[in-house]
């Protein structure tokens, strides 16, 4: 079974920041997909007012990384933030998930996470 959740333990997300070449910092945040002990995916975010998702992985798997960003997306909503937007690293996996709201704005479609998939089973 896959458990999404967010990782509560900084030491944890500064070493998935560490591995991606980013840099960490007290809004960095980081949701990861397991099965068990083995890390099947993460993403990795920057949250405050509004939310940036820097980092998704995997980006071939379109199944999981679209339950991935679903569950990145709650942990905004969850907070209170209803602006998303995305890094230029991870547009085209957004584009194929159809959660880009606005391009020149790097806007996510935050509302998205409260609908089903459709499209991305199709596309896999």
């Amino acid at each position: 079974m896959i458990h999404l959740k967010p990782v509560e333990e900084k030491e944890q997300i500064a070493a998935y920041y560490k591995e991606c070449g980013l840099t960490f910092s007290e809004t960095s945040g980081c949701v990861s997909a397991k099965s068990g002990e083995e890390v099947l995916g993460f993403c990795l975010y920057e949250m405050d007012k509004t939310m940036t998702v820097l980092y998704l992985s995997p980006q071939e798997n379109l199944m999981l990384a679209d339950g991935i960003l679903r569950s990145t997306l709650h942990v905004a909503v969850e907070a209170g933030v209803t602006d998303a937007f995305y890094d230029t690293a991870i547009e085209e996996v957004c584009r194929k998930l159809d959660f880009i709201e606005n391009g020149p704005e790097k806007r996510l479609a935050i509302g998205k996470l409260f609908q089903s998939c459709h499209g991305c089973k199709d596309k896999a």
